[in-house]
């Protein structure tokens, strides 16, 4: 067993810390979504694209200040933050 573990391995530690850095002005808010339209997560971001691997047909790639995120059977909602307000 470790000794100790690093800040993003622990859920309750981690989603604070998402959500601390998500409230730092990104310009789009991206909101994923189960089949049912229940809200599972949100992430912020200043630059969002999304497409669909030709090797992963039934997956959705977001691109999120260029880090990749992978949804499956799920949706999701790009939304611009000033519309917000």
């Amino acid at each position: 067993m470790r000794d100790s573990l690093a800040i993003t391995e622990t859920t309750l530690l981690s989603g604070l810390v998402n959500s601390i850095k998500n409230d730092i002005g990104k310009s789009e808010v991206i909101i994923i979504k189960s089949q049912t339209g229940a809200p599972i997560y949100v992430f912020s971001g200043d630059s969002v694209r999304w497409e669909i691997p030709e090797n992963l047909p039934k997956f959705t790639r977001l691109i999120v200040d260029g880090k990749a995120l992978y949804i499956h059977r799920a949706n999701f909602q790009i939304i611009d933050k000033s519309l917000l307000y």
